[in-house]
């Protein structure tokens, strides 16, 4: 297969991580997460189409071939141990890792992300508690939830947060990080979420915790089938 650009990469990594590669993902909703027009998604996706790595239908959105899936899986493993090598080998902050990350996803080779593996061992998740991907799809971890969608007055385990720099500096200080106990205290409104973190009550928007995985508190891990999105 032809070489791809860095940003035909971001895309397919991105339709990867939003389950692009069991649904298809709106124009909308590829626009908010690269932070982009929705015409630049469109003349891309024709693009990524034209070369048979996406399947594109106007007004429907996309979804990934069964080479684009490789692929965006492939580029969504190199960040992620990116991401480790970054957190655990050289001890850079957790806000700062996901855009240095995204420099160096582009110019890893795959055999280096292997050897990355092999030396921090085998690692299943990023720091930012999202699955490695690797070479074939996990099963799927059907308890696993978005932490909006969570119940009032229940306990949860806090499995992923958000990678984004400025998410991060948000729920850093408050301890909301992956293996936390959390309980959604009130749901109060469409903009906020009330949720207690070792007896302090603290208030998210909607839309940081609309991007926090978490299952209820007390289940064990289950096997994954695919990665899921990490919003």
């Amino acid at each position: 297969m032809p070489e791809l650009s860095e940003s035909e990469e971001e895309y397919l990594e991105a339709l990867y991580r939003l389950g692009g590669h069991e649904r298809q993902v709106k124009v909308g909703e590829l626009a908010k997460e690269l932070k982009v027009k929705e015409p630049s998604v469109v003349e891309m996706l024709r693009k990524l189409d034209n070369k048979k790595l996406v399947n594109y239908e106007s007004y429907a959105g996309a979804s990934l071939s069964e080479k684009g899936e490789d692929e965006g899986r492939r580029v969504t493993r190199r960040h992620r141990l990116a991401e480790r090598l970054l957190s655990d080998v050289l001890n850079r902050d957790l806000p700062q890792i996901h855009e240095e990350a995204c420099k160096l996803e582009h110019s890893m080779a795959d055999e280096t992300a292997d050897e990355i593996a092999r030396v921090l061992k085998n690692p299943e998740t990023c720091p930012h508690g999202h699955p490695i991907p690797e070479e074939k799809s996990k099963p799927e971890s059907e308890d696993l939830i978005k932490l909006t969608d969570g119940e009032k007055d229940e306990d949860y385990r806090v499995v992923s947060i958000p990678e984004e720099k400025e998410d991060v500096q948000r729920l850093l200080p408050l301890a909301i990080l992956p293996g936390a106990k959390i309980r959604i205290a009130e749901k109060p409104s469409f903009s906020a979420i009330m949720v207690s973190r070792a007896g302090d009550k603290v208030a998210l928007s909607r839309d940081i915790a609309s991007k926090i995985e978490v299952r209820p508190y007390g289940k064990r891990k289950r096997r994954r089938h695919r990665d899921r999105p990490n919003r």
